[in-house]
């Protein structure tokens, strides 16, 4: 059992440093990283289940690392995303997870984030039926005219 444990932290190491490495969030450093946020880290990394983690610091109680998106409106955020269950290794770390930033009260980076990461994965994907996927790019579409 020991070994099993030693083998998933050997894992794992190499993709928290990975994460942590595409982080530019102001306020965040290496000491504001608690145990309680390695270890959602290292969920979202071994669970394949979960799609989302968002990574954020607020001025009044530090570093967050959540697997859902925060309840109230943050200054910066970096997310990550990946298809439902995808194993994400060190070698297809890139192509497994989509990553970006968001800042506060960017109508126009929600625009960005809509346009070229959640469009194309609904108008090019092929694991939707056409029909669906036609109404929801109909409606996607009407969201994001409504945005501009």
């Amino acid at each position: 059992m020991a070994v099993t444990a030693q083998v998933m932290d050997s894992y794992t190491k190499g993709l928290r440093e990975a994460f942590k490495q595409r982080l530019a969030i102001s306020g965040i450093s290496l000491e504001s990283w608690s145990e309680e946020h390695e270890l959602d880290l290292e969920k979202f990394i071994t669970d394949s289940s979960i799609r989302l983690l968002v990574v954020y610091h607020e001025s009044f109680s530090g570093l967050h690392v959540d697997l859902a998106m925060p309840a109230r409106v943050v200054e910066q955020m970096c997310y990550f995303m990946r298809a439902q269950d995808i194993i994400i290794t060190e070698e297809t770390f890139r192509s497994s997870l989509q990553f970006g930033y968001v800042r506060r009260g960017s109508t126009a980076g929600l625009l960005r984030l809509m346009s070229g990461i959640h469009t194309p994965q609904v108008t090019l994907g092929n694991t939707w039926p056409e029909t669906i996927k036609n109404q929801y790019s109909a409606e996607l579409h009407r969201y994001l005219t409504k945005l501009t």
